[in-house]
């Protein structure tokens, strides 16, 4: 067992780094920076050979927010939140999770999970998105967001 957790902990360490180290690219749809545009295995989401599979797309960001902003934010993230979780607004989103730095004060984290790009792109024309996005221009910020865009493995 010790074996085992030894190779996890060391493929675990040599990802971050290998991550954190990324290249830096802009993506259109976000019009945010993103550190990585890694591609991977592409899902299935249907049974059909003749349909190319649709893969999962993932977010990870970074929101530093200043601290008179917090109320606003919180009320407006949550709103996102909740539509994009509403299936019945975007089926194509998967997963929308968020949390607050455990030691950096008004620092958020987000992983959000999309089916393909048509999830996205439904996300960013809902309604709840195009608030956070008046929200967003603001200037609530204390820094840019940080997006970072990968393809999921074995999902």
């Amino acid at each position: 067992i010790w074996l085992h957790l030894a190779c996890v902990v060391s493929m675990v360490v040599g990802f971050s780094l290998f991550y954190r180290h990324m290249p830096r690219l802009t993506t259109p749809l976000e019009g945010h920076e993103v550190k990585s545009s890694v591609r991977s295995v592409w899902m299935s989401t249907v049974d059909d050979e003749d349909t190319a599979p649709a893969p999962i797309v993932a977010l990870n960001v970074i929101l530093r927010i200043k601290p008179e902003a917090r109320e606003k934010f919180l009320e407006v993230i949550q709103n996102n939140q909740k539509g994009t979780l509403n299936k019945d607004l975007e089926p194509l989103a998967l997963e929308y999770i968020f949390g607050e730095d455990a030691n950096e004060p008004n620092t958020f984290h987000f992983h959000e999970k999309y089916l393909g790009e048509a999830g996205i792109a439904a996300h960013n024309a809902a309604p709840h998105f195009a608030v956070w996005e008046e929200f967003a221009q603001t200037n609530p910020f204390t820094s840019p967001p940080e997006v970072y865009r990968f393809f999921l493995f074995n999902e």
